[in-house]
């Protein structure tokens, strides 16, 4: 049979996302016919763990992730001090030799690998987790190794070139020109191989489009089968699990947890109700989380917590095996992903597919690629809630304030409906921020929160739901061209579908307090999603798509 052969050179061990991804792959591989074959970094020690009848070959110095490549969207806000300034030319050709070396090394590693095999005419080779420098090392492989049959190459990128989500009008310049140089010198051997380009979204493969070196294409992010086989759905758990899982990495904001904490204490924390989940947990953090636990103790007394059946705090999970960490996954009540979105504009969260496949509703930042995963079902949802409420008489239409002026509120109002309207001819490049601020009879500011509106050119329209605090009697809402307002008597619906999307961490608490509230109507809602996106997720997918492409 075919070989596929999968080159993952930052899969070291059977925790994170590398080792379900490769194996989901080579298992869809292998029923479609193909013979399975495993490349990885060279600290692999979990052969145990895979069928005995694949093939791994441990050779590889570097993983792919790394300070040295042209991912320019983690070196944002850097300031450049006088030592930096003074030592800017030497640290710029130490850096190019550091490349080089890497690009050198993974070149070093295929020559080791393709000497082991025995590779025929038409096998596939995936390199799923690659860098332009990975690129570079390729290139230097295959321009100057001996002749190699006529292999399928394919490799697949999960950085961005630029730092902004608008990059089409405010783009990097530099930055495109360095990845363009970069891809140009690799792929004067690469193309004339048949070098197939993928990136893990479509709005990653539409910036490497643009550099016009290649034909870039979206290749779906598989997701294990373990996270749809543990699937399950508690209508009302108790108490409700918020996971923050994954990496801890600085970009997905763990510092922020103590003041959510704070902020939900009493009303969910305290009693029981709800229950912070935070996997591999930095040791400044898990300190800071646990602090807190004991002044909020100390300072709330027993008050709510007589009928609590369990901790408000769980830091056990650490590095979980596959079926370990799935039914964490599983068993989990809301996600809370709270990235920093200038980092996920367009990348891939792989915990928020998971999430999404196991059916858990999500809070996720806005104006990024996670936002996207969700707020169309969100609008939908907007869209009939708005319906029925209309249908109810429940729907109060209200003047936009000019400029700074004050809009009362009719009594018995639970939350603002806000639609803006979008006209193909006035479309923005991005959205709209509009901040509306909530006060009392007095003037007293209860809240102030700032809502996006993405703009979409296939719906001519965005809604957003607030609640109103109880006290709210007065609102003032930064003015926005077609923007509707309309105020909902009772008490207010669910703000979303999935799982909503916030424009500021400093809206963690308050979007929580929403899924933990309406959390039947969300789990049902992140249900039934769940199976669509299986099957988009599914790694038999990933296989077909890629052979078909050559």
């Amino acid at each position: 049979m075919p070989k596929f052969i999968l080159v993952d050179h930052s899969l070291r061990d059977t925790g994170g996302h590398h080792y379900p991804y490769a194996t989901s792959v080579l298992q869809a591989a292998a029923a479609a016919g193909w013979t399975p074959v495993l490349a990885t970094h060279r600290s692999f020690a979990a052969r145990a763990a895979l069928p005995a009848d694949w093939p791994v070959h441990a050779l590889f110095h570097d993983v792919s992730y790394s300070a040295l490549t042209l991912d320019t969207q983690s070196a944002r806000g850097v300031r450049p001090t006088l030592w930096r300034r003074l030592f800017a030319p030497w640290s710029r050709m130490l850096r190019a030799q550091r490349r080089a070396r890497h690009a050198r090394r993974f070149a070093q590693g295929c020559a080791r690998l393709f000497a082991e095999l025995r590779c025929a005419d038409g096998d596939v080779v995936f390199v799923p987790t690659a860098s332009e420098l990975d690129l570079q090392g390729l290139a230097q492989f295959l321009g100057a190794g001996p002749p190699l049959p006529a292999l399928r190459w394919h490799a697949q990128l999960h950085f961005g070139i630029h730092a902004r989500r608008d990059w089409r009008r405010h783009g990097d310049a530099r930055a495109a020109t360095a990845m363009t140089e970069s891809l140009r010198a690799s792929l004067r051997v690469l193309a004339p191989l048949g070098l197939r380009l993928w990136c893990t979204t479509e709005p990653l493969a539409a910036q490497y489009q643009a550099l016009g070196v290649a034909d870039f294409r979206a290749l779906p992010y598989p997701v294990h089968p373990s996270f749809t086989r543990q699937r399950e759905f508690r209508a009302a758990p108790r108490p409700a699990r918020i996971a923050c899982l994954g990496h801890a990495r600085r970009e997905k904001n763990q510092r922020l947890l103590p003041a959510l904490l704070e902020a939900l204490w009493l009303e969910h924390f305290a009693t029981g109700a709800a229950q912070l989940v935070v996997q591999n947990a930095r040791p400044a953090q898990r300190a800071a989380l646990e602090a807190t636990v004991r002044r909020l103790r100390a300072a709330t007394g027993a008050r709510g917590m007589e009928h609590a059946t369990a901790s408000p705090l769980d830091l056990s999970a650490g590095r979980l095996d596959q079926q370990q960490y799935a039914a964490l996954v599983c068993g989990s009540d809301v996600g809370l992903l709270l990235y920093d979105a200038r980092r996920y504009h367009d990348r891939c969260s792989g915990v928020l597919l998971e999430m999404r496949v196991a059916g858990v509703p999500v809070i996720v930042p806005a104006r990024s690629w996670l936002a996207d995963q969700i707020e169309v079902d969100n609008q939908v949802w907007l869209e009939d809630c708005a319906t029925e409420l209309a249908v109810q008489s429940r729907l109060l239409a209200l003047p936009v304030p000019a400029a700074g002026g004050a809009l009362p509120v009719p009594s018995g109002c639970g939350a603002l409906l806000l639609t803006r309207q979008w006209s193909a001819d006035r479309l923005p490049a991005d959205g709209e921020t509009v901040t509306v601020e909530q006060r009392d009879e007095r003037g007293g500011v209860l809240a102030s929160e700032s809502l996006w509106f993405e703009a979409r050119a296939e719906a001519p329209q965005t809604r957003s739901l607030l609640p109103l605090h109880d006290h709210c009697r007065i609102l003032h809402v930064a003015v926005a061209r077609d923007l509707q307002l309309q105020a909902v008597s009772g008490t207010a619906p669910p703000r979303g579908a999935l799982g909503l999307a916030i424009d500021s961490p400093a809206q963690a608490a308050g979007a929580l307090h929403d899924l933990l509230r309406h959390l039947g109507h969300y789990k049902r809602h992140a249900a039934e999603h769940a199976v669509r996106c299986a099957v988009r997720s599914s790694a038999a997918r990933i296989v077909a798509e890629i052979l078909e492409r050559d």
